[in-house]
């Protein structure tokens, strides 16, 4: 059984990934792109990615400090 943790990130995980994948488009096509399109497409996906980053930080906290935290000597 998934946790409720687990659930959010099937739902963050995938949404980052996109908005990752549309910060690098607009930013290689940003001459293609009407001025005013790319302006509030590229500030209004930076903030919701950035955001999406610190839900994922948050629900993978343990995770992290597992992985990272320095093991005592013995």
């Amino acid at each position: 059984m998934a946790t409720y943790s687990q659930n959010v990130l099937k739902i963050v995980n995938p949404c980052i990934g996109f908005l990752f994948v549309l910060q690098a488009l607009s930013g290689f096509f940003h001459d293609e792109i009407p001025y005013d399109v790319f302006s509030k497409m590229h500030l209004f996906s930076g903030i919701v990615l950035s955001c999406g980053v610190v839900v994922h930080l948050v629900f993978n906290y343990r995770w992290f400090i597992t992985a990272y935290k320095k093991r005592k000597q013995v």
